[in-house]
């Protein structure tokens, strides 16, 4: 009996789209791919993951149905594709029960898809730095900024019900960075990044500070990242408006608070808690934020708290510089 495979290849031009289909001999179907008349001899066609299948046809049915709307073009196999789409993509293939096993296909398979496709989380060596480096960093800034682990944001965020996200603007207005590489993109982006679709999100706004200590080397620009759910699926921009900075009291962020975020989701410097604290409780939104723990007991916090604008998450966050200094998760409306 012939081998059966499902694939996902991608041309080196277009990294925003993939093709996912069947085939039963890998090496013939890439080399058509590569041959295709009218394509740039420097756009060529790799792997990204193929395996083995039992039923190649009914997978390939099943992904279509499931993913219909991140589909090009509903007549040909085209699909949106970036870092967590495609996560998604080889979740769904490796958990169908027609999944027998993942091949290798090339030997010079670049070890960063190897990752996307075995990692759940980034770790801190992945991101190429140590505990060290970042709280150095943070030193530096006054501590406006440390290490949030991308496991305390997902056990936070995942006691609410998601029925709070559903068709939500979310906006992260101080998260700094949302990359292409998982391992320079922060928590709180990658968290709703990844869980985008699950959660049922109208637009997620992630916006950099170009004016501190570039902890996830994003460049000296400001921008606003922006991911949309379209009729065809997601669509991302980043933005550089001149003369942003990124910060959270910029006009043009203020605009996007007032104007356009439903849910507010980020880790505040901490060196300028009062300042954006006034601004988010006039905004009247939603928010779930990360802040220092001694500012329950401190004016003027206390009377966000007292009249019940303001409660503390589920769950606490350790500063590894002192353990004795607790971070908190911060809920209200």
């Amino acid at each position: 009996m012939e081998p059966q495979y499902i694939y996902i290849v991608q041309a080196s031009n277009e990294n925003t789209r993939c093709k996912i289909g069947k085939t039963n001999d890998l090496d013939r179907r890439l080399k058509e791919y590569n041959s295709i008349t009218g394509k740039s001899k420097d756009n060529t066609y790799q792997y990204l993951f193929s395996c083995e299948v039992t039923d190649m046809t009914q997978v390939e049915k099943d992904i279509k149905e499931t993913f219909i709307n991140l589909r090009e073009d509903k007549g040909r196999e085209i699909y949106f594709c970036n870092s967590s789409l495609f996560k998604d993509y080889v979740d769904f293939i490796k958990e169908h029960k027609c999944f027998v096993k993942e091949i290798i296909t090339k030997p010079d398979v670049p070890k960063e898809i190897t990752r996307i496709i075995n990692r759940t989380v980034p770790t801190i060596k992945e991101r190429g730095m140590s505990r060290k480096d970042l709280l150095q960093k943070a030193k530096k800034i006054k501590n406006d900024e440390f290490y949030t682990r991308y496991e305390d944001v997902e056990k936070e965020l995942s006691m609410y019900d998601k029925s709070i996200w559903q068709d939500k603007v979310v906006f992260c207005n101080c998260d700094d960075a949302v990359d292409t590489d998982d391992r320079r993109s922060s928590a709180f982006a990658l968290y709703f990044l990844r869980n985008f679709k699950e959660l049922g999100l109208d637009k997620l706004i992630c916006t950099h500070y170009a004016g501190g200590i570039d902890l996830f080397n994003q460049g000296p620009k400001g921008y606003v990242f922006t991911r949309i759910f379209t009729r065809n699926g997601f669509r991302d921009e980043k933005e550089y408006p001149s003369g942003y900075d990124g910060s959270f009291d910029h006009p043009l962020s203020l605009k996007i608070l007032n104007e356009e975020a439903d849910i507010v989701c980020t880790n505040p410097p901490f060196s300028k808690a009062k300042d954006y604290w006034k601004i988010l409780m006039e905004s009247g939104k939603k928010f779930i934020i990360i802040s220092n723990f001694t500012n329950v007991k401190n004016q003027p916090y206390i009377s966000f708290i007292r009249e019940g604008k303001v409660w503390a998450g589920y769950n606490r966050v350790d500063w590894y510089e002192n353990p004795k200094r607790q971070i908190t998760d911060s809920s209200g409306h």
